[in-house]
């Protein structure tokens, strides 16, 4: 990521047992917000333009509008769902990525061409 420019600076959960704790993500330690602290981050960090989506199927489009609704221009959806932009949303980029889809396909290949 980091040759590319990409930077992964902060993460959010809802687990108070991972709020608070940091990680190491390529080198770098990126604290673990919770979900309800995400507005106040954005605000204080304006040139966050792109969010990585992966949270559970039932919470997912509710998180996509307020991640648009806060901002941001990209998102790449990892939730096992297909996500749909809102109304107004045109020049926001989405990509849905299952990366559960994802492990099953090279699982599959793997497997099949062992055979």
């Amino acid at each position: 990521f980091k040759v590319r420019n990409i930077n992964v600076v902060a993460l959010f959960d809802t687990r108070e047992e991972l709020v608070g704790k940091k990680v190491t993500v390529k080198g770098e330690e990126v604290t673990i917000f919770h979900v309800d602290e995400l507005g106040e981050f954005l605000e204080e960090n304006p040139l966050i333009r792109i969010a990585i989506l992966a949270v559970p199927e039932t919470c997912a489009q509710e998180m996509l509008e307020k991640l648009v609704t806060l901002g941001i221009k990209g998102v790449v959806n990892f939730a096992p769902k297909i996500l749909r932009l809102p109304p107004g949303a045109e020049d926001i980029q989405l990509i849905n990525d299952c990366i559960g889809e994802s492990l099953y396909k090279i699982v599959y290949q793997l497997y099949h061409d062992e055979k």
